[in-house]
């Protein structure tokens, strides 16, 4: 039971923990793929609102500031600030935070125009600015190597200073793959923090430069949000889920075990020689698989054990049949009841003659039975076989069969079974009829079928088990190991033995695979 609810339990753990790794793995593949791509879509996003915001642009009343007043207005949750720089690509203006959140200050002293236009910028946004400009200055710095700009916004101005009025102004992404640009920023910014960049020209001259910071994703508000409820969720999801795993595994191995004794009572009543089991059913298929086999191997049992009890009562009368007559005779000699004479040494020869072909063909069934015995498969000439068969002895058979016919098989083990199966053919048949021995080819096998006159009994005995006989077509006697030989043969050979009635004639078939 213990063992049983270890391994379920193990089972049941294992098969969650690979559910909640799947959920994982899944999580962090979706996480990496939106990491690579958050900063894309920042920028994406951004210029698709800029790109709206431009076409509702006042040229008329609007000036060049203006420009920086569109971004900051349409910078999403996600961007956390903006750094400007001149045309030249120097650092002009920080406005907002770094990726993580923390303030940028500016770098350096501030020229006048730059120091103007930051005036203008924090007193535009100081009550409701998305970005603010840092006062602090003077801050440590890095040289980074950033991409170009991936988009444009093209101004069209006339005048000159703050007073300059936007005649015209464009938004568009940038054709092909800008060169890469040296940039000192504040070392609060780093590389990775830059999304993308917006470079500003005016009447076709390079005017500033708008690096789009975008917050970093495990920093972002909703994202930290989402990610600390899945932490969560799996914290109460996986002590609840080992609770549920220990139940289960408790009443799935309580049941089981139930069953389990049941089974191991009924084969523990098996192994005493008691074959009458009774296991109560079960709605589990696997353990009703189980119980049929158990009843399928207690009947097989007890048929093994009656047919054991009769081998030993038919090899006991086989065998002392024989012995008895020999004792008959050699007592009714010593009596003087029979004179000592050729007639009584004959007829005590042919006693033991029988008792030695009995044990021969017990000793030969057994051998037979015995996992030494080997198939040495060959083509041999059926007509060789038949002839040598024929020639040994008194046994009659018909041949009808091409005598260039062959057979693979063992040509021992083929001459043991083909004699038993035509001496039993002329044992059974009448003196006026001859057996029939026939043999063809067909589907890469070989059949050799030899019939005699006679009919079946009904029911049929088991001719291929030991000591079994067809009295009621079959009225001499014998071992009853003849079909029990052929049967173990044919085995060895990987064919098959049947015994059927047709026409009023019995047939003994043989079928030899040809490979």
């Amino acid at each position: 039971m213990r063992r049983q609810f270890i391994r379920l339990l193990l089972s049941i753990v294992l098969i969650i923990l690979c559910v909640l790794g799947f959920q994982v793995l899944f999580l962090f593949a979706f996480n990496v793929n939106l990491s690579n791509s958050w900063a894309d879509e920042v920028l994406s996003e951004f210029a698709t609102s800029i790109e709206d915001s431009i076409e509702s642009f006042n040229n008329s009343e609007e000036n060049s500031e203006s420009v920086v007043n569109i971004m900051v207005q349409n910078s999403s949750e996600r961007i956390s600030g903006l750094i400007v720089r001149d045309g030249e690509g120097k650092f002009a203006l920080s406005l907002g935070v770094s990726s993580r959140g923390t303030p940028v200050p500016q770098l350096g002293p501030m020229p006048p125009a730059t120091a103007q236009y930051s005036k203008v910028y924090t007193t535009t946004y100081a009550s409701s600015a998305r970005f603010k400009a840092s006062g602090e200055s003077n801050a440590e710095s890095a040289v980074y190597t950033i991409d170009g700009p991936k988009y444009v916004i093209e101004m069209n101005t006339v005048g000159e200073g703050p007073a300059q009025i936007v005649t015209g102004i464009d938004f568009r992404e940038l054709e092909g793959t800008s060169a890469p640009q040296t940039v000192e920023y504040p070392a609060t910014i780093k590389k990775k923090d830059i999304a993308g960049t917006v470079l500003v020209t005016m009447n076709g001259e390079p005017a500033a430069y708008i690096d789009v910071i975008a917050y970093n994703m495990d920093y972002y508000n909703p994202t930290k949000f989402v990610l600390f409820e899945l932490f969560r969720a799996f914290s109460i999801s996986i002590p609840i889920a080992i609770i549920i795993s220990i139940l289960l595994a408790y009443f799935v191995s309580k049941r089981n075990e139930k069953v389990v004794r049941q089974i191991q009572g009924a084969l523990d009543q098996l192994s005493t020689g008691d074959y009458n089991v009774n296991i109560p059913a079960t709605k589990v298929e696997e353990y009703e698989d189980i119980t049929h086999s158990i009843y399928k191997l207690a009947k097989d049992l007890k048929r093994h054990g009656e047919s054991r009890k009769e081998w030993i009562r038919n090899i006991s009368h086989d065998l002392n049949t024989p012995v008895t007559s020999m004792n008959l005779l050699i007592n009714g000699a010593e009596d003087g009841m029979f004179p000592i004479d050729k007639a009584l040494i004959d007829a005590i020869k042919t006693e033991n003659d029988t008792l030695k072909s009995r044990i021969a063909s017990v000793t030969y069934y057994s051998y037979l039975m015995s996992p030494d015995v080997k198939c040495q498969k060959a083509e041999v000439q059926l007509i060789n076989a038949a002839d040598e068969i024929l020639q040994a002895g008194t046994l009659r058979s018909k041949l009808e069969f091409s005598p260039e016919l062959t057979v693979n098989a063992d040509p021992a083990l083929l001459s043991r079974a083909l004699s038993e199966v035509v001496r039993n053919a002329n044992t059974y048949s009448t003196p006026d009829t001859i057996p029939v021995w026939k043999a063809e080819k067909k589907g890469g096998r070989t059949y050799i079928c030899i019939e005699n006159e006679g009919s079946l009994p009904d029911p049929l005995p088991l001719f291929f088990e030991p000591w079994a006989r067809g009295d009621a077509s079959r009225t001499a006697g014998g071992s009853g190991l003849g079909l029990p030989i052929v049967y173990q043969i044919m085995e060895l050979h990987g064919g098959s033995v049947s015994v059927m009635e047709k026409d009023g004639r019995v047939q003994v078939t043989l079928e030899f695979p040809d490979a």
